[in-house]
């Protein structure tokens, strides 16, 4: 279980076919050892419990958008997202049952997909040096890994006593994962890198880890590497193309650009929600939404897409509001609810969760990763383990 953790980490987004692999190994694994399921719910605290139902709540929802649905070949499709966060508690009360900690296996992951990536990034970058790097996958799936690895790295620098060569080590592997995250182009990756600093700066005067002078030195770094690189005119380049495009939106309804059409397909879920308030209009009838809307003269430029481009949105158009409560309650409010619901502390577990939760919520703003598997398997083992981590760690403690 621990390679396989260790192999998502590295390779989740960027190679064919790995995280959907190690997905189902995990959960055929958890089936094979796993034999009273009873037991392993009866270890859970209340708030574990909920977080469980949440997974379960949250298949529902995807069942319940059905009402709405005209596309059933689509929504089948669809609902494989929705499948997995049902798939996946096996593996968390075999985790829990067994007092399992897989969490040095995601540190391990996350330090070698520093090198792993940026390789993958810079051997993009030369063949097409005009297009955002990527693996097999997305470009943006691509990016939101290194950056999600990258706060990993962060937690455990904060978190962990490390020998001088260790943390030099991992300094460069998040150093390579932030170029391969520019690199990539990735909107989500670039907007919780600031996040990444704050958190990391609060959470280093609190427990008094490092001097306000290291803090300083460690932005000054930040800042000469932006400007001195082309890394820094990549990134300002792609911030006035985003201004310029969100004036011409707003100005003139000009939305043929990559920042135009999110913001189109933003206002035509709101306005498809508006219609479809409780229930939503099914996972897979964005597209003929659309279709719908340009068939009337509206939106000819726009791509047809069933993702919306933003989880929030994408909850709201295809479950309607009872599947976007479900889905803050599922995916972000209970796993960090679990944490917090101890009187045993451990700011390893707590500082890693909550890293990963806003990480995920930050990325969601411009990606509905929600709809694509490979961040799907991504998040809920990366929680999981989290979570088993936790669970063992509580344990232990009592």
């Amino acid at each position: 279980m621990g390679i396989c953790v260790l192999v998502l980490s590295v390779t989740g987004t960027s190679v064919k076919n790995a995280a959907s692999t190690v997905f189902a190994l995990l959960v055929i694994t958890s089936f094979f050892y796993t034999r009273d399921w009873l037991k392993g719910w009866n270890e859970l605290s209340k708030a574990e419990k909920l977080f469980v139902i949440g997974f379960i709540l949250y298949m529902v929802s995807g069942l319940l958008a059905f009402y709405n649905e005209s596309d059933i070949g689509k929504y089948i499709k669809v609902f494989e997202r929705y499948f997995r966060f049902f798939l996946i508690i096996p593996f968390y009360l075999l985790l829990v049952k067994k007092k399992i900690s897989l969490l040095n296996y995601i540190y391990a992951g996350a330090i070698i997909s520093g090198f792993f990536i940026f390789a993958v990034a810079l051997n993009s970058y030369l063949r097409h040096p005009d297009l955002p790097a990527s693996g097999h996958y997305h470009h943006i799936m691509f990016g939101e890994l290194a950056m999600l690895n990258f706060g990993v790295m962060l937690a455990l620098l904060l978190t962990h006593n490390l020998k001088r060569l260790s943390q030099l080590v991992i300094l460069i592997s998040m150093l390579c994962a932030l170029i391969a995250a520019v690199l990539s182009q990735a909107r989500g990756a670039w907007l919780v890198l600031p996040v990444y600093l704050i958190i990391a700066t609060v959470y280093s005067i609190k427990e008094k880890k490092v001097s306000l002078n290291s803090i300083a030195a460690v932005l000054v770094v930040f800042v000469v590497i932006s400007i001195l690189s082309p890394v820094g005119g990549l990134i300002k380049k792609r911030i006035d193309s985003a201004i310029t495009d969100v004036d011409q939106y707003y100005t003139n309804n000009i939305y043929d650009t990559s920042n135009g059409q999110r913001l189109a397909m933003w206002d035509i879920a709101f306005h498809v929600w508006m219609k479809h308030p409780v229930l939503g209009t099914g996972p897979g009838d964005f597209k003929n939404e659309i279709i719908s809307l340009q068939n009337k003269g509206e939106y000819r430029k726009l791509a047809l897409n069933n993702s919306v481009h933003n989880i929030f949105f994408q909850a709201l158009v295809a479950a309607g509001i009872i599947g976007f409560m479900i889905f803050i309650f599922s995916l972000i409010v209970m796993p960090l609810r679990v944490i917090y619901d101890s009187k045993y502390i451990d700011r390893e577990s707590r500082l890693l969760i909550m890293t990963v939760i806003i990480a995920e919520s930050i990325f969601g703003l411009t990606e509905s990763w929600t709809l694509r598997l490979p961040p799907v398997s991504v998040y809920l083992i990366y929680i999981t383990v989290l979570l088993g981590h936790y669970h063992a760690m509580k344990m232990k403690s009592s």
